[in-house]
């Protein structure tokens, strides 16, 4: 198969060829059942249109295909049934070359202004004001370089001169484009300070006084620190030979119109608070503090200043709980321990629902006779899933009553831990509408072996240790979802996937650190 560019078959279409084409995916758009993506290549100012049905495409890979991904077609040219173009690919393969992140990829199907282009120096080609512009500058440099070619000259590069020594193979010097001979300025009586609103001029020849932080004279282009000066009867000197624009801060150097600041979703904090008083805001719209409500569960806990009797066991979930919802952007309140009792239960969740985005219970979601959340749930709102393939926390459940999220995590300290970092917390984050996900793991080896029993997404605890110069994973002896030493004793959890049943010493796995998790 030829491969043709989008010049090429625009040209000279060929009905019903078979092609191959690669391009950037400028728009698309579609349905269930079809999606239009619409490329260029570069060599056309005109984009090609094409077609990707749903019966050949998988939903989940179209989805990776957005505005800024490089993509390779297959497929056949048709006549389009549009107004918008004549033909049309029909693709039977589309294989995804380079992915374009639509939160990143600063480019998107609308007009952009110059400005916020300069700073796009490497994707400003891709974009229809640039492409003519540059094929505009084409063809006359090209034109320009026929005509003398025919007429015998030659094309050179002459040496750019400028103070940097080269090599050490010459002598610095510097370069100016100021009269040499007339060096000395007459000294201005105006001094410009901070502040001052006045439009002030220069005449040729003459030197202004300015502070730091002063609006320039309309008609100057540089300034020259003092040190570099001298005055010598009400003439200025300058001992050092500045360079045109020196000193002087640009408008939309830092920031220009029309650029992004910042995200929606950034939290803010003191660097970004800065920022936005910068640029003259003194109020902004954020996302009002989660408001999380929390209960135990269980007969047997009891507060730890409590001397233990009667299978009772101390409530270190409140603790940890407590400690884990001690954010900035959380409102929280310990709700009390529930019963293990079915009506009571039912009361004390319908009696504080509507005062919280979320409640999070320990304990009770498992099947026994005792575990009465899950019923409670059911019966009063819904259940959007209960019982999990991992390990520790299986019997998690996550649902709502009312507009409530209510998270049913298990009882055990070490599934409580691990399930607030993978699953309350991207939760949270979710709801409040933030773009941070701290859940970022790194490839280590392991230096253990075994054979893992389940078919369930496994954290193992391990501590990470440096070992001949590699750092490795050493698992934890005691991995219950009881041990809470599991917790306190390692540095952090391997993810086993669920398709893996023999880690051999050396293998390979994600690694998640808990300093970083919990962040």
């Amino acid at each position: 198969m030829k491969y043709l560019s989008i010049q090429n078959i625009i040209n000279d279409p060929g009905i019903n060829k078979n092609i191959e084409i690669n391009g950037w995916v400028r728009t698309k758009r579609g349905s269930k059942n079809v999606s239009f993506i619409s490329i260029n290549d570069g060599s056309t100012i005109k984009n090609l249109q094409i077609v990707a049905e749903a019966s050949i495409f998988k939903e989940e890979d179209l989805k990776k295909i957005n505005t800024g991904a490089c993509i390779k077609v297959f497929g056949e040219i048709k006549k389009s049934e549009g107004k918008e173009q004549n033909i049309e690919i029909v693709a039977n393969k589309i294989l995804l070359l380079g992915k374009a992140d639509p939160e990143e990829y600063p480019l998107q199907p609308k007009k952009h202004s110059l400005e916020f282009l300069r700073e796009k120096a490497h994707l400003r080609f891709r974009t229809n004001t640039f492409s003519a512009v540059f094929r505009i500058r084409h063809a006359l440099t090209f034109a320009i370089h026929n005509y003398f070619n025919s007429k015998g000259y030659l094309n050179i590069h002459t040496p750019i001169i400028t103070g940097a020594d080269a090599e050490g193979a010459g002598e610095m010097f510097q370069v100016t484009n100021l009269d040499l001979n007339k060096t000395p300025k007459k000294i201005n009586n105006i001094r410009v300070a901070a502040g001052d609103t006045t439009n002030h001029k220069i005449k040729g020849g003459e030197v202004v006084r300015i502070f730091t932080g002063a609006k320039m004279p309309s008609n100057s282009t540089t300034v020259v620190m003092q040190e570099n000066t001298e005055i010598i009867d009400n003439k200025l000197f300058l001992i050092k030979i500045p360079v045109y624009g020196d000193n002087c801060r640009h408008k939309g150097e830092d920031i220009s119109k029309g650029s992004l600041v910042l995200k929606k979703g950034t939290k803010i904090d003191t660097k970004n608070l800065n920022l936005i008083a910068a640029i003259g805001y003194s109020k902004i719209k954020v996302y009002v503090k989660i408001k999380i409500g929390f209960y135990t569960s269980g007969n047997e806990l009891v507060k730890p200043t409590t001397k233990l009797k009667n299978s009772k066991i101390n409530n270190s979930n409140f603790y940890l709980l407590n400690s884990l919802l001690n954010k900035n952007y959380i409102t929280k309140k310990f709700l009390g321990n529930l019963p293990d009792n079915a009506n009571k239960i039912k009361k004390n969740l319908l009696k504080e629902v509507s005062k919280y985005n979320m409640i999070i219970t320990t304990g009770g979601a498992s099947v026994g006779d005792e575990d009465h959340l899950i019923d409670t749930l059911k019966n009063n709102g819904e259940i959007f899933f209960w019982r999990a393939a991992i390990k520790p926390g299986r019997p998690i459940a996550i649902g709502k009553i009312k507009k409530t999220y209510i998270v049913c995590l298990p009882g055990n300290p070490v599934s409580v831990y691990l399930l607030y970092a993978f699953v309350v917390k991207p939760l949270i984050y979710k709801l409040i509408g933030s773009l941070i996900n701290n859940i970022k793991p790194e490839k280590v080896a392991t230096n253990f072996s075994m054979i893992k029993k389940t078919k369930r997404l496994e954290w193992l605890r391990v501590s990470k240790k440096l070992i001949k110069d590699k750092y490795v994973l050493l698992k934890h002896p005691k991995q219950g979802s009881g041990m809470i030493t599991s917790i306190s004793y390692s540095d952090g959890v391997v993810e086993i996937p669920e398709d893996v049943s023999v880690i051999n010493k050396g293998d390979v796995f994600d690694y998640y650190d808990f300093d970083k998790l919990f962040y």
